[in-house]
């Protein structure tokens, strides 16, 4: 009897343990690329990298605005950033994954397609011919580069990419979109170990509780029987 008692006592100690310990519950997400999938730069030092370093950073994604993901790559995402449209032209490289967020469909706007004005002065010595000092070119911005305290913008301008000085950063956000977990992410979340251990012990204390129910039943009394 002592022994099934403290049987039952210890198991309601492994309940009460086991539902007062703190919960670990690792969730991640495999997404499926057979749709698009995008993201969004919530920072603003998402920095788009030709490589999955940081040491390859071009510019800084503009802050609320977003990118295309093609792929995983460890801790970065491959992406694309532009189209192939006007002045503009579509960039593929990667970006770390802790400085995006998914979101759950194409938003409204994806990219921010800004253009710049690049002037370019010449000196020339003086004549009566006319002769054009200033040739201003339409630039399309992509993302603004610090180097120290020095601001640079990584554009594109008649075919090739470089930099020009000033960060140009002075752009409208593009709040329209919330941010969730994309609905081309498939979760891949464990199940609840707790749960399952705690509805274990209890079909143990049942167990048990029936054990000394039945066990310490008094077989009933037989009354002498005399055969006449």
């Amino acid at each position: 009897m002592k022994v099934r008692l403290a049987y039952i006592a210890f198991l309601l100690f492994l309940i009460t343990a086991q539902f007062n310990a703190p919960t670990f519950s690792p969730k991640a997400f495999a997404l499926d690329f057979s749709g698009e999938v995008y993201a969004k730069a919530e920072v603003r030092d998402a920095y788009f990298c030709l490589e999955p370093n940081t040491q390859s950073a071009v510019f800084a994604i503009p802050y609320t605005y977003c990118v295309q993901v093609l792929s995983e790559n460890g801790d970065w995402y491959k992406v694309k950033y532009a189209e192939d449209d006007g002045v503009f032209r579509a960039l593929y490289g990667y970006c770390l994954k802790s400085k995006l967020t998914l979101l759950s469909k194409k938003p409204a706007i994806t990219y921010l397609n800004k253009t710049v004005a690049v002037k370019y002065s010449i000196n020339i010595p003086s004549t009566s011919l006319p002769v054009l000092n200033e040739i201003t070119l339409n630039a399309a911005y992509y993302g603004s580069y610090y180097q120290g305290p020095t601001a640079y913008s990584y554009v594109y301008c008649e075919g090739s990419f470089g930099y020009i000085s000033g960060a140009n950063d002075d752009y409208p956000l593009n709040l329209n979109e919330t941010p969730t977990p994309s609905e081309n992410a498939t979760s891949t979340e464990q199940p609840n170990v707790k749960l399952i251990v705690g509805v274990c012990i209890g079909v143990l204390v049942a167990a048990a509780l029936l054990l000394l129910f039945f066990g310490n039943r008094k077989k009933p009394f037989n009354l002498p029987f005399e055969k006449f």
